[in-house]
């Protein structure tokens, strides 16, 4: 039971994870975090797998530093948005096509994030208190999988949907240019940031 738990809080980890970097995605419009995810110190395990340990600490550093930039960058375009009302609109319907997207998706792969959130929850009191039997154990497990893989899937379609891609595009230009034009720093944060990146050890 201790192991099914433990496969199913990665799993839900994971999951939350994603759904986060839906709308970091968002947030930054896709140019600024490199598809992948919002690179953050508390994920180590997974930016640094196959590493060495000696390197951890370089990796760790790199994405901390990283987080500086993506904060910096955050500034920057909150101000831009605030002083560029057209933008600011332009913003928010790209926000409201990758939700509606993303609900829209969900739908189809019958994924129901109440029905994940409460058996997630079954399955904790579970290893509390053992109130399961084996097969409503087993049946719980599966059906949370199901769920996951559903999401990811879900999530993946969203991310490349045809129409999601071509607005991003748009808005990115627009928004980089912006920001660009308003703090000539975006340029070089930019760059900083595609660096450091591309310094990472890529998943296998």
């Amino acid at each position: 039971m201790f192991c099914q738990i433990k496969q199913i809080r990665s799993i839900a980890a994971k999951s939350a994870a994603e759904s986060r970097l839906i709308w970091v995605l968002v947030l930054l419009v896709c140019f600024v975090v490199p598809a992948g995810a919002e690179n953050n110190p508390a994920d180590i395990p997974a930016a640094s797998s196959g590493v060495d340990a000696k390197d951890k600490q370089q990796v760790r550093q790199a994405l901390e530093k990283m987080q500086a930039l993506q904060e910096q960058l955050r500034t920057i375009q909150q101000d831009v948005v605030a002083a560029n009302p057209e933008l600011k609109k332009d913003q928010e319907a790209f926000r409201a096509l990758i939700k509606k997207t993303f609900d829209d998706k969900l739908a189809a792969a019958n994924v129901d994030l109440q029905q994940m959130k409460a058996i997630q929850m079954k399955l904790k009191q579970d290893q509390e208190k053992s109130d399961l039997s084996a097969e409503e154990r087993e049946a719980l497990t599966q059906t949370f999988k199901t769920q996951v893989m559903g999401f990811q899937k879900a999530r993946h379609e969203a991310m490349t949907d045809k129409t999601v891609l071509q607005k991003r595009e748009a808005l990115a230009a627009d928004m980089k240019a912006a920001m660009i034009k308003a703090d000539p720093r975006t340029k070089g944060i930019i760059k900083e940031l595609e660096d450091l990146q591309a310094g990472l050890p890529q998943k296998k």
